[in-house]
């Protein structure tokens, strides 16, 4: 009786999983196991996480239908010790491409038989590239390939079958097994994540700007976590028969570039994608910082965002790139501080879309706009939020103020129930042009 390992990660599904299937398709007996990486857990401050919650509350489930034994440690130790106990010749678990668990897996690979297969993206780091066998740089170039790939072979989304009977429970793991988030230090919540609403993606183009139509799929989540097969939802768009569909697409191609540019420039991670920039002065206004991080800056559509950010655990994606200009470009503080704090709010963290994301609006980044566009947040919030539905329903001083009055940026303070800006977006303006300015001519000395 041939037996494996079927490692759970960030491909937390019974269906339509690469390794998965390879596992229960060779191999009799095949037990599913999820592991709470301690070394992980252990950097998060707030012990009622609503990640971890989510994460816990998906095992529950489903072990409803196929049990998973949920451990909890340091899998580089574990992983070794549940094939010696459980006599199983193989693990298999789908790729994951952040640094550490590149590093993870390539240690864990000395000690056994690790099998890992492509599952998280459509397109590997190492399958777009351009004539010369070089990664791409620019997105458009990159997407043009990416979907000429695709039509090419459409068995890059094909849908990977699950021998449902092989999958198995075993004694010999149970042993190790945690039975709540107790026992790992955590809180149990009533935490949740919004249902994916596929109904937005015909008008996803015309719509998907404005925070207040709540036009957005709601899928990162899920797609972060692997409750749902990237492959699936590029199938649910084809044929790509209106610009709502194509649009939604793109997303997902930007995705799997991100995935790209961390796995083939890993310095990125850490610093400015573009040297030149490592050499920025930025400020370390911590009173600023945290005005920012509370949502009280002053500026409505900044506040707005994050506070929604701060109760959600989610942000619109057109915010997102207001809120991360403000930072960076306005207040001129380091884009790595507004990237930490994102990774620890947002429901949907992601490494690379996170790092990408962040480098783009500082204009640190592959690909990233041009660091004289400043995002003017009193234009930004006039086009996207006309009516200021979106601000008013998270800043709450500003129900009986007109929409006119909050689109001014000219008033020094815009209600007596609200706080005056904090800093002067025009002067800070020609501040964060002289200071990239200064590290471009530096640079090049």
């Amino acid at each position: 009786m041939s037996k494996a390992i079927f490692w759970m990660r960030r491909d937390m599904r019974f269906d339509d999983n690469h390794a998965l299937s390879q596992a229960t398709n060779n191999f009799d007996e095949v037990y599913p196991v999820f592991i709470f990486d301690e070394k992980i857990l252990t950097k998060l401050k707030d012990k009622s996480d609503a990640r971890v919650n989510i994460l816990y509350r998906r095992l529950q489930e489903l072990s409803k239908v196929n049990k998973i034994h949920i451990l909890f440690g340091d899998p580089v130790e574990l992983i070794p010790k549940i094939v010696k106990l459980t006599g199983a010749s193989d693990v298999f678990a789908n790729e994951d491409y952040e640094s550490y668990a590149l590093k993870r897996d390539k240690t864990i690979s000395k000690k056994i038989q690790l099998n890992l297969y492509k599952d998280t993206v459509v397109m590997r780091y190492d399958e777009i590239v351009n004539g010369k066998g070089l990664p791409y740089r620019v997105f458009t170039a990159y997407k043009n390939t990416w979907l000429a790939k695709l039509e090419s072979d459409y068995r890059f989304i094909g849908e990977y079958k699950i021998k449902r009977k092989n999958i198995k429970t075993t004694k010999t793991i149970e042993k190790l097994e945690i039975n709540s988030l107790d026992e790992i230090g955590f809180n149990l919540s009533d935490a949740k994540i919004s249902k994916i609403n596929f109904d937005v993606i015909d008008e996803y183009d015309q719509k998907r700007d404005f925070p207040a139509l709540d036009n957005t799929s709601k899928v990162s989540v899920h797609l972060r976590f692997g409750f749902i097969s990237i492959r699936s939802l590029v199938r649910k768009v084809l044929p790509i028969d209106n610009n709502g569909k194509k649009i939604w697409l793109s997303e997902l191609v930007w995705r799997d570039f991100y995935f790209s540019i961390l796995a083939n420039f890993p310095h990125a991670e850490k610093n400015c994608y573009r040297p030149e920039f490592d050499l920025i002065e930025w400020s370390d206004d911590k009173k600023a910082f945290k005005a920012w991080c509370a949502g009280e800056t002053g500026v409505p559509i900044v506040d707005a965002g994050m506070r929604e950010l701060n109760t959600t655990g989610f942000m619109h994606n057109r915010v997102r790139m207001i809120v991360a200009s403000y930072l960076c470009k306005t207040l001129l503080i380091d884009w790595r501080k507004g990237e930490k704090y994102f990774a620890e709010k947002l429901l949907d963290f992601d490494l690379s879309a996170n790092n990408g994301g962040w480098q783009w609006s500082a204009s640190t980044g592959c690909d990233a706009s041009p660091y004289f566009r400043i995002f003017n947040p009193y234009t930004q919030g006039k086009r996207f939020d006309p009516d200021c539905e979106y601000i008013r329903k998270y800043v709450k001083e500003l129900e009986g103020v007109e929409s006119k009055a909050i689109h001014n940026p000219d008033k020094e303070r815009i209600s007596k129930n609200y706080i005056e800006p904090i800093i002067n977006y025009s002067k800070q303006r020609i501040k964060a042009l002289a200071m990239y300015k200064k590290a471009k001519e530096e640079y090049l000395c």
